[in-house]
């Protein structure tokens, strides 16, 4: 799988089966479920962007080195996002499921999280 399906794999995981648990969590400062679902849609823009300028370096025509240079700076913007949301998730979101799921229930939740990964894949 490339990295952009990997990454839709575990955004899907993450939505589908932490997000209601996270929710129960109800309002937290800084992490409404709605800005980490936000971040992936925005991350998922970012790989279609690029898998679109990597075919487009592939033609022909224009100036490709100014090419290269704009995609690298999108793909530093990039970086800072995911490095951002993965923050986010270490400091707000999994702390808030281990509050809300005891130690049976998170195992449970892995194990899942596990399943439909390899499902996915």
């Amino acid at each position: 799988m490339s990295f952009a399906e990997l990454k839709t794999v575990h955004m899907r995981v993450e939505e589908d089966l932490l997000m209601p648990v996270y929710e129960l969590a109800g309002k937290i400062a800084g992490g409404p479920p709605e800005f980490f679902i936000g971040e992936h849609r925005r991350m998922l823009e970012y790989l279609a962007r690029f898998a679109a300028t990597l075919d487009d370096l592939k033609g022909k025509g224009g100036d490709p080195a100014r090419r290269v240079i704009r995609l690298l700076d999108e793909e530093a913007t990039f970086k800072s996002l995911c490095e951002h949301h993965d923050m986010r998730e270490r400091n707000i979101f999994f702390p808030a499921l281990d509050r809300v799921a005891d130690e049976a229930e998170r195992r449970e939740l892995i194990g899942r999280c596990f399943a439909a990964n390899s499902q996915l894949e």
